[in-house]
């Protein structure tokens, strides 16, 4: 099946950044050194929203609040993938395996049901878990990375939510932590994919699995490969940040309107773009009386 409205949205959900994020991020390795400037990221973020509020023809953005219980609340993406089918949307909730940012999920499973009349799967099996950031839906198939965040079960689960959809599981290196932090969307048919050993081997995987055919675009630097596809609008990482791969975005990706943004905080933690944001087709919204 291939979703007729694939890459276009009228909505979406957003966070503020936590403090605790700094510290307490479950995206961060035991041994790894790299640190985060949590002003920067927080000044990184605040002009990634400005764009999503202002630059995208989005309708509505909802912007939840920090909560610093749940130090990765800003990667909405890890709650839930919502899938247009061309009569509504249906929202796939997603099971995180940490119990803290399951009132995330919670969170927003009441918006999208209550208020947009969406409809909405849950995972019954206990053992089922599954990340947003390693689901990379297409518009025509699923690939599913099976990680620490991430496992067969869950990718069960998500086959069972869509029935009509391929769903691919794919392994992911030791190194890597969720499928999307080495390849994402580039538009229409087009993925993007780092140059390193683990996203090549990540890459050959899908291209021997996919049902349907890809335009891939390689980039030197793995953090570049996050970017994100909405309503026409390609977001990508700076110049500044990493300037051989833009320079081959730009001119691969020429069709769409781009718009760059810093990345670097976030890279440090992995899909820096498109882990901190659910975009979806709203149903008609539930007036408040």
């Amino acid at each position: 099946m291939s979703e007729p409205t694939f890459g276009f949205y009228t909505s979406a959900f957003v966070s503020k950044l936590p403090e605790s994020l700094r510290d307490e991020s479950i995206r961060i390795k035991k041994d790894d050194t790299a640190s985060i400037n949590i002003d920067g990221a927080r000044r990184d973020h605040d002009e990634f929203v400005n764009i999503i509020k202002k630059k995208l023809k989005l309708v509505e953005v909802m912007e939840m609040p920090a909560d610093e219980s749940n130090p990765d609340c800003v990667f909405v993406d890890d709650m839930a993938v919502v899938v247009n089918t061309g009569f509504s949307s249906i929202a796939f909730m997603c099971k995180p395996e940490m119990n803290a940012r399951r009132k995330s999920v919670d969170d927003i499973k009441h918006i999208l049901s209550r208020t947009y009349r969406i409809s909405v799967v849950e995972i019954k099996d206990e053992n089922a878990k599954i990340d947003g950031g390693d689901i990379l839906y297409t518009g025509q198939e699923f690939f599913v990375g099976l990680s620490p965040f991430t496992n067969h079960l869950g990718a069960l689960a998500l086959a069972n939510a869509f029935p009509d959809i391929s769903v691919t599981s794919i392994s992911l290196p030791s190194d890597v932590n969720h499928l999307k932090d080495k390849v994402s969307i580039g538009g229409l048919g087009v993925l993007v994919v780092g140059s390193s050993e683990s996203a090549q081997y990540i890459l050959k995987q899908i291209v021997v699995k996919a049902n349907y055919d890809y335009y891939t675009v390689t980039v030197p630097d793995d953090a570049a490969a996050n970017v994100l596809f909405i309503n026409n609008h390609i977001i990508h990482c700076t110049r500044d940040e990493y300037p051989e791969s833009v320079k081959i975005l730009e001119k691969k990706l020429a069709n769409y309107t781009r718009i760059a943004v810093p990345t670097r905080e976030f890279a440090k933690l992995g899909a820096s773009l498109t882990s901190r944001i659910i975009p979806f087709i709203a149903g008609e919204k539930i007036s408040k009386r």
